[in-house]
């Protein structure tokens, strides 16, 4: 599963009167108010076969080290604009067509799975990439 995260951080209002409905939150979702502070967009990898693919052949992260002990590529989330996920695209490509080790470790069963893993992260990257671009034509 691919998921896609953004957290928003509420601040406490007293006044009752701006508090959102129950049935407002349940009909359009949360509204963002004043002091409300949105986060940083991230993607939640939450496949162990594309994780250990992406281990495989990563040298290293497009991102400095934060000092906070998570490795994207063992933890699986990846702060926006998942820059690791894009340079390593065509590499998870040309991990498929391999039959080296890491993969000749692994059976048929495991490749074929980390394979459609693959396919679905390749899939989401080129659709983010369309989005982006499909912005940035109309502005």
């Amino acid at each position: 599963m691919l998921e896609e995260v953004q957290t928003v951080m509420f601040k406490y209002r007293e006044d009752s009167s701006s508090h959102q409905s129950k049935a407002s939150l349940m009909k359009d979702g949360p509204k963002i108010g004043p002091g409300d502070k949105v986060g940083p967009k991230k993607l939640h990898v939450c496949f162990h076969y594309l994780l250990n693919s992406l281990r495989a052949i990563a040298k290293y992260s497009a991102h400095a080290p934060t000092g906070d002990n998570t490795d994207v590529f063992k933890d699986g989330i990846f702060p926006y604009p998942f820059q690791d996920l894009f340079y390593l695209k065509q590499n998870l490509a040309n991990f498929k067509k391999e039959t080296s080790e890491p993969r000749a470790n692994h059976t048929q069963e495991y490749n074929a799975e980390c394979d459609s893993h693959i396919d679905l992260l390749i899939e989401y990257s080129i659709s983010k990439m369309n989005q982006t671009s499909n912005c940035s034509s109309k502005s």
